[in-house]
């Protein structure tokens, strides 16, 4: 998930006097952190960066087992807001509530783990809610309270307890086994653990709001034992955090993702610098011989280059188990997400559980190290089989062709025109750039390349049998320029290559379906990559199969509606693929109003 734990502090909530009157007793890190903040007496953030944040408030109904208890969370974080409390002494005055109604509040073991807060004022009347009977209602209050930026900002993203006790399957801690969470949040997977002892459980978060209210469900949890929450308020990957020399034998986090941090990139073959992939590989260091941990990931972990790091450390240094997808996990974020489970160790080169909410099946890791970058693609058997037999029948790519990125002015608002003056002439964006045709053009300028931030070399531009395509795009959309034209860089530009195809017949491929099949199973992106496009398997073609595809390409440009079918087909012949496997091709791929590919 975004940044909690990082190299720059987290925001905390708690206002500048809260933070003198806990001096004495709390962690330097979280003394550190209520100080960096600033906070106002309302709890809102005063730093410039905030600002720019989102303030929308989304509502995290996938953390609540019932809809209306996401709903009165929701609102009781509004009113603590409106009231303009202080959010440590709120959130304080809501832990207190709980407590005294479990009748532990003044217990010495309660009141000794809890004794940096102890300065904090109440609120009578959160004192008195009647708060929902939920696992974790602290974390649901919580979540609702931040903004969508600070959210963003700390990771703030908490672990939905039905995935938290799947990730914990397997995870048996009857018998005394030790689970760490490294980025606890308030709790959720120590909450779902089995662990019959607290002393079994240990967490970590840099933010000090949330180690409070996980040492405080903790403590509800466990309301029969007389104990001291071990949850820790440290940056797991800047700090020392105590746990050095010890092991154990689970571990299971949501860590948090994409914070760039300024650690030794060698870290255990870890060299994007990213956070998500650095607290990974410092897990395993801290896993007993034979033990296991499962971490919840982005779907950008399982196939972006950036992250390529990552899975090679997953296929080489670690033994990796199970891998299950999840489509969307979190209210306000797009992306899905996946559960890795591995074990520490060298690799068995067992078959890894591969899973998705429609269907399982073991894939041999070398399916992984066969692919581009290193891809984990979870795809069914018969997908999987598709994409071998096309990389076999490609001998050719787009590995010699010329790519370019669209002009970047630097200032669209000063330099672009929605009228042709004088001088001026026609640029195109993504957005007129469909398969096979262009759009008219809504923009236009004058070139002059010492006004551009960026531009490529003009030869490019000015070529009459360039392909232009959509940057950001989740289908491949391909149309060729034959007049010279410009583009912005919300399209890329490209030159084939490719011995024995003309620039039109490069382009019926790139449309295909079975090029935009090959694409999502092999890349699963949302951006068309120069280094994914020079990947994608290319057959030879014989000299009247070229002629044939640039005379289907150039009716397809010229509007004829049967033009690309005709295409599909021809392709789809061409790399020997059966009727079962067209059709699959066909059906996943086709969209609404296009129809079937003729039988060859």
């Amino acid at each position: 998930m975004p940044a909690r734990n990082r190299s720059q502090k987290n925001a905390s909530l708690a206002p500048p006097k809260a933070a003198e009157a806990l001096g004495g007793g709390a962690s330097k890190s979280a003394v550190s952190n209520w100080k960096r903040l600033g906070t106002m007496a309302e709890g809102r953030l005063q730093s410039r960066a905030n600002k720019t944040r989102s303030q929308r408030r989304v509502m995290p109904a996938e953390y609540a087992e019932r809809k209306q208890d996401a709903l009165s969370a929701f609102f009781l974080a509004a009113r603590i807001e409106s009231n303009g409390y202080g959010a440590m002494e709120a959130f304080w005055s809501l832990c207190q509530n709980l407590l005294r109604r479990a009748g532990i509040a003044q217990k010495p073991s309660c009141k000794k783990a809890l004794s940096e807060y102890s300065h904090l004022k109440t609120f009578p009347d959160l004192l008195g809610e009647d708060l929902p009977d939920e696992p974790d209602i602290l974390g649901l209050v919580y979540e609702s309270y931040l903004s969508e930026g600070q959210r963003n900002e700390q990771g703030c993203y908490y672990t939905p307890r039905s995935i938290a006790s799947e990730m914990l399957e397997g995870m048996d801690l009857m018998d005394g086994a030790m689970l760490l969470d490294p980025c606890c949040g308030s709790g959720a997977f120590l909450l779902a653990s089995d662990a019959p002892d607290p002393r079994q459980l240990c967490g970590i978060d840099s933010d000090p709001m949330a180690v409070m209210l996980a040492r405080t469900n903790l403590l509800l949890k466990y309301r029969d034992h007389d104990f001291i929450p071990d949850i820790r308020c440290a940056d797991f990957l800047d700090e020392e955090t105590g746990l050095e020399e010890r092991r154990f034998d689970f571990i299971a986090t949501n860590p948090p993702w994409g914070a760039r941090v300024g650690h030794d990139p060698s870290i255990a073959g870890i060299s994007s610098g990213e956070s998500a992939s650095l607290i990974l590989a410092k897990s395993c260091s801290l896993l007993k011989s034979g033990g296991s941990a499962c971490f919840l990931l982005p779907d950008a972990a399982l196939s972006v280059k950036n992250h390529l790091d990552l899975r090679k450390f997953l296929l080489e240094r670690v033994d990796l188990v199970r891998i299950k997808s999840y489509p969307k996990a979190f209210s306000g974020v797009m992306t899905g997400f996946a559960a890795v489970t591995l074990k520490a160790g060298v690799p068995s080169g067992r078959p890894v559980m591969s899973a998705t909410p429609k269907w399982e099946r073991l894939i041999d890791p070398s399916e992984f190290k066969g692919a581009p970058n290193l891809v984990f693609s979870l795809i069914p058997a018969s997908e999987a089989a598709i994409v071998r037999k096309c990389r076999r029948r490609g001998e050719l790519s787009l590995k010699d062709s010329a790519f370019a990125l669209g002009i970047v002015t630097g200032n669209n608002r000063r330099l672009l025109s929605e009228e042709r003056l004088d001088g001026m002439e026609p640029i195109y964006t993504g957005r007129e750039i469909k398969p096979y045709r262009l759009l008219e053009p809504q923009c236009f300028i004058r070139y002059d390349r010492k006004a551009f931030q960026q531009a490529a070399p003009d030869w490019i531009y000015r070529r009459k049998d360039k392909l232009a395509y959509k940057f950001i795009s989740s289908t491949l959309a391909f149309a060729c320029d034959r007049e010279g034209s410009l583009f912005l860089n919300s399209a890329n530009l490209l030159v084939p290559k490719v011995p024995g195809m003309s620039a039109m017949t490069v382009m019926a491929f790139l449309n295909s379906s079975l090029m935009n099949f090959l694409y999502g199973r092999m890349f699963a992106e949302v951006k068309i990559l120069k280094g994914n496009l020079m990947e994608l398997p290319l057959p030879r073609i014989s000299s009247d199969e070229d002629a044939e595809l640039t005379r289907l390409a150039q009716a397809a440009s010229e509007g004829d509606e049967t033009a690309p079918s005709a295409i599909d087909a021809m392709v789809l012949g061409i790399f020997g693929l059966g009727e079962a496997e067209r059709q699959e091709i066909i059906e996943k791929t086709r969209p609404r109003g296009r129809r079937a590919a003729p039988r060859a």
